[in-house]
């Protein structure tokens, strides 16, 4: 026994039956029973009835533009709801109306969707036959038609009119090419060509594209473009002595590209200029001490690679043997290069003269080297013996004269424990001053002292350490005036 939506149908001896409805726009649900041998099987099936037509739009090309090649189509397309339902739309097709009398033919398929609002790109090649016909340059419409799994399609399909334009333009004359005059223009390649007489009709951003390649006659690969008739190939990747082989094509306003021009070949310049340093962070005689502060470093080259690196070395033996170190570079701006280099002498350097050697070396190998003698001195005279003594509260700390001329400045550390938590309370450049009064507030604290001095290298060295609490004050105060009114 067989109830579709509780009627009851006919079962054929096979098992099949009918049923027969009409149906109301919008959705229909089936319910099926079975029933056999005390078992019962339900199935419900719904049926969406959609005679609305989907919708579509043509975004790209704007109408009435010009096209030609492989044409980038821009489409969109929607099925509308019904009860909250859509069928979806099964695909989009791009038609032409070839011969401007209704009669279209497909050139481009569009994918299926669930019916929302969808955006789609999808190319077309113009310069094959359509329909066994190859199209001539000429207006042309061309409209989409959307159909969905209803079987409904746009009644009235979005139509565009586009110019065809396939001819190509023409093909450049007078290629030329040349290295570089002199030193000044090393590693690359110079292109000029006459410009075309259809100028007008060609593209305004990238008229001529450049082509190379390094076998004569094949295997041209584009490196650029040019809105000139003229072109500089100054890639990093050109070697040097080594022939490359160019053809130009022009390209018009739609995007058709002319055929290659005749091939021109040159090698370029090598460069045998070494770089130039136009910064350098040490003078010649200069003295270092144990601590010197980051270098900065700058090269420029002329050539099209530019530096490559920067390199620094040492010798403590008048240049018999040299300790080096790579220290790369960084870019600067297209023509200046730069490094930073902290030379890290530590302790286990001696004292002594040194030669310093700065080079820089360009992609070609060239070499600039620049060398400047100096001296290494890590050591200052030590510091004077401190003395200690109270004053009237105060500390007052004495020391011998200071007559090493390397010494720069002296200076008082204080803390209020033996072992550490030193802090600087005066600074004394002046090496005739051998005193120093603290005045001290806290009678009862132990102060401890010691002197640091530092030489021009800013090498250090320090005193012993002494300490001390302030005397009393035993000076009684001193009036300094006296004013009675009148």
């Amino acid at each position: 026994e067989v109830t579709v939506n509780s009627t009851h149908v006919s079962v054929n001896g096979d098992g099949s039956f009918e049923y027969s409805l009409e149906l109301s726009i919008g959705v229909t649900t089936l319910s099926v029973s079975a029933q056999k041998g005390g078992l019962t099987h339900n199935k419900k099936q719904r049926v969406l009835y959609d005679i609305t037509p989907p919708t579509g739009a043509i975004s790209s090309p704007s109408d009435g533009a010009s096209i030609g090649g492989i044409v980038s189509i821009g489409v969109s397309y929607y099925d509308v709801l019904v009860s909250s339902y859509r069928s979806g739309a099964d695909r989009g097709v791009l038609q032409i109306d070839i011969d401007g009398k209704g009669n279209w033919k497909d050139i481009a398929e569009c994918p299926s969707n669930d019916g929302s609002s969808q955006y789609y790109t999808v190319t077309w090649d113009s310069t094959q036959p359509v329909g066994g016909t190859l199209l001539s340059d000429s207006g042309y419409n061309f409209r989409l038609l959307v159909f969905d799994r209803a079987g409904n399609v746009n009644t009235t399909p979005p139509v565009r009119a586009w110019s065809l334009d396939n001819t190509l333009p023409q093909t450049p004359t007078g290629l030329t090419a040349s290295q570089g005059a002199d030193q000044a223009e090393t590693e690359l390649v110079k292109l000029n060509w006459i410009g075309n007489p259809d100028i007008g009709q060609l593209s305004t951003s990238e008229p001529y594209i450049i082509y190379r390649s390094e076998t004569s006659g094949t295997e041209y690969k584009q490196i650029g473009t040019s809105k000139t008739n003229s072109y500089i190939d100054s890639q990093s990747s050109l070697v040097p002595g080594k022939v490359y082989y160019y053809v130009i094509a022009a390209k018009d306003v739609v995007g058709n590209i002319s055929a290659f021009s005749a091939e021109a070949s040159a090698a370029p310049l090598a460069d045998t200029t070494g770089p130039t340093f136009t910064s350098m962070p040490v003078s010649e005689g200069r003295v270092f001490g144990s601590t010197i502060s980051q270098w900065y470093i700058r090269a420029t080259d002329n050539s099209n690679r530019g530096v490559k690196q920067f390199l620094f070395a040492y010798s403590a033996d008048g240049g018999a043997t040299w300790t080096a170190v790579n220290l790369g570079r960084s870019v600067y701006n297209p023509t200046i290069y730069y490094c930073y280099y902290t030379w890290s002498v530590g302790e286990s350097l001696p004292e002594g003269e040194y030669i310093l050697r700065f080079s820089v070396e360009d992609f070609s190998g060239n070499r600039t080297d620049e060398f400047r003698n100096i001296t290494l001195d890590r050591k200052v005279d030590p510091a004077p013996t401190l003395a200690v003594s109270q004053g009237d509260g105060s500390i007052i700390l004495t020391w011998e004269s200071i007559s090493d001329t390397d010494i720069t400045s002296v200076r008082i550390l204080r803390s209020t424990y033996l072992t550490g938590g030193y802090t600087e309370i005066k600074s004394i450049y002046d090496k005739t001053v051998t005193t120093y009064t603290d005045v001290i507030s806290d009678m009862d604290q132990v102060y401890y002292y010691k002197l640091r001095v530092s030489d021009a290298q800013s090498n250090t060295d320090e005193s012993n350490v002494v300490w001390s609490k302030a005397g009393d004050d035993m000076t009684p105060p001193q009036i300094s005036s006296i004013s009675i009114p009148d």
